[in-house]
């Protein structure tokens, strides 16, 4: 192959500024989704924990923490859906 880039085909030559990897690895995938997850928990912690201390009818006080432990389940959920799908679609690569 010839030194200058003319010559080279246009998908093999890199050059100076070769193309972007498009390809994640699985494991920096799930740190992210895992650390999304983390974040969101720890949001309504705070803001639980800043109901429980704010508000004084304890009507109110209760239905902020059953909405809260809603979204907190309904994370979780569909955390653990995305887990199955990522462990599924792994198992079907390796058939």
């Amino acid at each position: 192959m010839a030194a200058d880039c003319k010559s080279a085909a246009p998908w093999s030559y890199g050059g100076s500024n070769p193309p972007l990897s498009t390809s994640f690895e699985a494991s920096s995938v799930w740190a992210v989704v895992m650390g999304r997850m983390v974040v969101a928990l720890v949001a309504l912690l705070i803001l639980g924990v800043t109901a429980t201390r704010t508000l004084t009818d304890e009507r109110f006080r209760l239905a902020t923490l059953v909405v809260l432990g809603f979204f907190a389940v309904r994370i979780v959920l569909a955390h653990r859906l995305k887990a199955r799908e990522a462990a599924e679609a792994e198992d079907g690569e390796k058939l």
